[in-house]
């Protein structure tokens, strides 16, 4: 038997992943055809949605052949998803926090920035 602590926790998570949508950034901004595949991960309100990485389940309907994905945290509200690159070893990954930085630093606020790294998610 659960306790209400627990149940808490469970329905608080079981919320946060219904609440969550994806969709593609090119849905949202026009991409250059060559640039990477991203989607964007947030909630309905698209107001502190980036506990929407929790949704694993939608976010491999984009991502059906990869079992590890990058998390690129772009603000509180939302992450951006995309591929690990063909060839690019994991361990690689940090070289990307350079760019997220100066895009931290360009252009989102300072008590909306999530973070400077980005995260190697697990799908599988």
């Amino acid at each position: 038997m659960k306790s209400e602590e627990e149940e808490l926790w469970t329905a608080a998570m079981a919320n946060t992943i219904e609440n969550a949508v994806c969709t593609p950034l090119s849905e949202i901004i026009p991409l250059p055809e060559d640039g990477p595949y991203m989607v964007v991960a947030t909630n309905k309100e698209q107001k502190k949605g980036a506990a929407a990485i929790y949704a694993t389940s939608k976010i491999r309907e984009y991502f059906p052949d990869e079992e590890k994905v990058i998390v690129l945290p772009s603000s509180i509200h939302e992450v951006l998803i995309m591929p690990l690159p063909d060839g690019m070893p994991e361990e690689e990954i940090e070289n990307l926090s350079g760019m997220i930085t100066q895009v931290n630093e360009e252009c989102v606020m300072p008590t909306e920035v999530l973070g400077e790294h980005p995260i190697l998610l697990k799908l599988v």
